[in-house]
């Protein structure tokens, strides 16, 4: 079955180069990380999206207080950070880094970048006003791998240190051949969440593929699908920033289609998607305006592009209206 989110690895042999000491267990921990190494505390607060996920909140709250960015809007609240997030992977449409930088000026800016394939050819270098730029990446999200995570601030790659508890921790889960087998995902959100340690597994990977070009493996797959989509009437709903993105070499992994269908239409083509191409998709919320201080959330069928989705077209054609 193809899920929604990769979930085998991208594989490129012998090139096992990137530096270990900035890979992080996860991309929540390089967020948490690059937030104390940014100067940011408790009593400091962030503004996210309403529609943050439980993880970025708890990555966000465990040094410093996330506020919902529309209430801070509204409230005209003062903030020490802001935090927007690439959903699945699209950029944010243009011209918003220009308001959010009018908006947050002096304030430090996140960019939640997790699933993002683009996210070694981003650049932020015209963002003036911040007091400082993080960026951050999922590897599990984003290559299919058993964890990791980046983090730049101010384009510096972040390093990662092993807590003493954690990795003897991580040495009894593996012996007691608790790290890989987790068929309910509690001890992968527990080693992805709090403990200070690299997963074997990961490490493993990271001696046999080089992230780089594994993560330009991943971009070229989803950039082969992405173009099937637009040539398909199934992106004539799409804004016209979306269209851009995806020519000027955007990664997402994850398509919104079905804009507006009732909910038992896409219900629907969910289920038959699953039971006969095998392909997991869900029902979502999307930021159609792709611009975190004016949103424009509504539902839509969320769609796997990413690098395990084959004869995209043949998919594709069963989901038109």
């Amino acid at each position: 079955m193809i899920k929604l989110w990769r979930d085998m690895a991208v594989q490129n042999p012998g090139l096992g180069n990137f530096p270990l000491r900035n890979i992080f267990p996860s991309g929540r921990q390089a967020l948490s990380q690059a937030l104390t190494e940014a100067g940011l505390d408790r009593g400091d607060r962030v503004a996210i999206p309403e529609w943050s996920s439980q993880c970025v909140i708890n990555a966000v709250g465990a040094y410093a207080m996330p506020i919902p960015i529309n209430e801070v809007i509204a409230g005209e609240i003062k903030c020490a950070g802001v935090l927007v997030y690439e959903q699945w992977g699209w950029p944010l449409s243009a011209g918003v880094l220009g308001e959010l930088e009018a908006r947050f000026t002096g304030a430090v800016f996140i960019k939640d970048m997790v699933d993002s394939a683009h996210y070694f050819a981003d650049k932020l270098n015209a963002a003036k006003n911040f007091k400082t730029i993080i960026r951050v990446l999922s590897l599990s999200k984003l290559l299919g791998v058993t964890g990791g995570g980046l983090a730049t601030v101010n384009d510096r790659p972040l390093a990662f240190e092993p807590e003493e508890g954690s990795v003897k921790l991580m040495a009894a889960l593996v012996k007691q051949g608790l790290v890989g087998e987790d068929p309910y995902g509690q001890i992968n959100t527990i080693l992805k969440s709090q403990v200070k340690a690299l997963d074997p597994h990961l490490t493993k990977w990271l001696s046999e593929n080089d992230v780089t070009a594994a993560v330009k493996i991943e971009l070229a797959a989803r950039q082969r699908n992405l173009a099937a989509l637009l040539k398909s009437p199934l992106s004539s709903e799409w804004p016209v920033w979306m269209k851009r993105a995806v020519e000027a070499g955007a990664g997402p992994g994850i398509a919104p289609l079905l804009r507006g269908a009732p909910e038992p239409v896409i219900k629907g083509k969910q289920a038959v998607l699953l039971s006969e191409h095998g392909v997991e998709t869900s029902l979502y919320h999307f930021n159609w305006s792709g611009d975190p201080l004016n949103p424009a959330y509504e539902k839509c069928l969320a769609f796997p592009v990413h690098g395990l989705v084959e004869d995209i077209a043949k998919k594709l054609e069963f989901i038109k209206p």
